[in-house]
């Protein structure tokens, strides 16, 4: 996946721009992640065969498609938006006067440490409202989870998944400086040098 990135986040960007590659390949990557979650509940829920069975050989080949492929997309969207958040440093200082890469990677940081742990204390009440078995059950049950418990946590995963990331997208459709934009920002004279307000 990473490898996949590499290569691909430079063609994207230069024939798409920043903001579009973003919006369009996180948008597919919010739809792709979920969808074995759905298959799979829609298989739990009427019988369907649209995902492969637990059982099945063709499991593991298609899973790790699916992590290769979601994971590249990942990498393309983050490092695609850390070069979006450094963009920003010469249009802040033409506003401002001071250049403020300091802050913003603080800002992103803060934001990726909080939400990462608002999602394990999240997790860890979904797991509970839908009754998700503990060790000593599971062991019990021959380390088989019902499908019903199955199903409802595919049925959390996926709206909190579109929601999650749906709303992460919203935001970054705000961002409005273009590549000329950042060009004329980073030529001109004053984001050369500091100065005091």
């Amino acid at each position: 996946a990473p490898i996949i990135a590499i290569f691909a986040a430079p063609l994207f960007t230069d024939r798409f721009g920043k903001k579009k590659t973003v919006m369009s390949i996180w948008t597919f990557q919010i739809i792709f992640a979920a969808l074995p979650f759905a298959l799979r509940y829609i298989d739990l829920a009427y019988g369907t065969s649209l995902f492969p069975a637990n059982g099945s050989a063709y499991l593991l080949p298609v899973l790790c498609v699916h992590v290769v492929i979601n994971v590249a997309s990942g990498i393309i969207v983050f490092a695609t938006l850390a070069s979006m958040l450094m963009d920003l440093v010469e249009d802040i200082q033409l506003q401002t006067g001071r250049r403020e890469e300091g802050i913003l990677f603080s800002a992103r940081s803060f934001a990726d440490k909080a939400v990462s742990g608002f999602g394990l204390t999240f997790a860890g009440v979904i797991l509970t409202l839908i009754s998700f078995p503990d060790p000593e059950t599971r062991k019990m049950l021959d380390n088989v989870i019902p499908n019903e418990i199955l199903a409802n946590l595919a049925l959390w995963y996926i709206p909190i998944c579109i929601i999650a990331f749906g709303s992460a997208l919203a935001l970054v459709s705000g961002y409005t400086l273009t590549r000329n934009e950042h060009e004329e920002n980073a030529a001109n004279p004053d984001t050369k040098v500091w100065k005091d307000n």
